[in-house]
């Protein structure tokens, strides 16, 4: 029975890293698409550069691919999505970090399957939250951009799965 929860609980940790990652990009992305944007900050100096967020290293340009040719008023729009959003997106990382740590103190104790399944379903509600506050902004940025983007996304993501595998990147 150990084993068992061991595996749920180690899924549970890369599940939790995978959204933690995605979101903390997501996040990223208004300072990034504004980077992108500017050819004077395109490439800073490392003493210029801003301390990584989510234990990630900084890139800059990261975001919509530059192939899209955003607008200064396209990526202020998108920049602006963002910001609106991060609020929601700060406190469900915060719900989804809470109930992994109790998730933890669950699996260290003597819980009852039942308290264990019941933890487990809060957190897939959280990620869940998430999956629509994503959905969400996704929306938002497509009506942003125009036909043409829309399809060269379109056909960029198509090839970055090619390449990669079956999983597409997050914009």
């Amino acid at each position: 029975m150990s084993t068992q929860f061991n595996q749920f609980d180690q899924f549970h940790q890369v599940t939790f890293r995978n959204t933690f990652t995605r979101v903390c990009l997501l996040a990223a992305m208004p300072f990034l698409l504004l980077t992108a944007g500017s050819p004077a900050m395109a490439q800073p100096a490392p003493s210029d550069m801003p301390p990584p967020s989510c234990g990630a290293p900084h890139h800059p340009g990261m975001g919509l691919p530059p192939e899209l040719g955003l607008s200064a008023a396209q990526t202020q729009q998108i920049a602006a999505i963002h910001k609106e959003n991060k609020p929601n997106v700060d406190k469900i990382l915060e719900q989804l970090r809470q109930n992994h740590q109790e998730m933890q103190a669950l699996l260290a104790g003597d819980a009852t399957p039942e308290q264990l399944q019941q933890k487990h379903q809060q957190i897939q509600n959280l990620h869940q939250k998430m999956s629509e506050q994503h959905f969400t902004t996704m929306l938002k940025v497509h009506d942003v951009l125009t036909p043409q983007q829309r399809t060269r996304l379109a056909q960029l993501m198509q090839q970055h799965q090619e390449r990669h595998g079956a999983k597409p990147p997050q914009f």
